[in-house]
């Protein structure tokens, strides 16, 4: 007596059986669409903004009620950097008026920073004044 030879399905799991069906075309709304593109943007935007807030906490600068750099102005921005380079982690240690003498001395940060801002300025860059 011969055997008949069994015949196997070639989808062997239940994914392979998945992807061999036929999906039907995707149609969005025009609304569906422009809701779907604005929830992109704004994860796109809580992601850049999270990572602003992760470079901000590595470098030791002090957490703000508003983690947003636009509330900060560019002059803000220039001396927090000019402190981070000038004055690397530590920079918590260095007083006030060291810094400001520092940044008066720097030609480079004269010449971006225009005009020279105040004490208050620095302090409330460096976290050292409340807005």
């Amino acid at each position: 007596m011969a055997k008949k030879a069994s015949k196997k399905s070639t989808t062997s799991s239940p994914a392979a059986a998945v992807v061999k069906k036929k999906l039907p075309p995707l149609r969005l709304s025009a609304e569906e669409m422009v809701a779907r593109a604005k929830m992109a943007e704004t994860l796109q935007g809580w992601r850049r903004e999270l990572d602003r807030a992760l470079i901000a906490e590595a470098r030791g600068w002090p957490r703000s009620s508003s983690s947003s750099s636009s509330r900060r102005s560019r002059i803000q921005e220039a001396i927090r950097q000019f402190v981070t380079d000038k004055f690397g982690q530590n920079w918590q240690r260095v007083a006030t008026a060291a810094i400001i003498k520092a940044a008066n001395e720097d030609e480079e940060f004269k010449r971006l920073v225009r005009p020279f801002p105040e004490r208050s300025t620095f302090a409330r860059a460096l976290g050292r004044k409340k807005h």
